[in-house]
This record gives C-alpha cells, structure tokens and sequence, in this order.
C-alpha cells in the first residue's frame, strides 16, 4: 500500500493564518475579563477534567 502526503496550497496556507488570527483574537477577549490566578485556576480544573480517572 503507498501512503499519502497532504499538503496545503499557498490559498490554504493563507487561510489557516488568518484562521489562527481570528482563533488567538477570540480567545484573548473571552478570558480578558478573568484574572491570572483565575485564568490559572480555570488552566489546573481543564486539565484535571481533561485526564484520565485516578485509577486507585
């Protein structure tokens, strides 16, 4: 079986770019209105939601 490589073109390049703009822009004014140690307490309950159960 041969595999396959999948390659953006340069529209696709600029596209993503522009999306990640757009994504970086959001996401900084959802989480302006929190404080560091709040944006840290948010970052530490993700990740403990985000991983898998304790098995114990």
């Amino acid at each position: 079986m041969t595999g396959f490589e999948h390659h953006l073109t340069e529209a696709g390049e600029r596209v993503l770019v522009a999306g990640r703009a757009v994504t970086l822009d959001v996401l900084t004014a959802s989480f302006a209105p929190l404080t560091a140690d709040e944006r840290a307490t948010l970052l530490g309950l993700l990740r403990r939601i985000g991983s898998p159960a304790d098995a114990s």
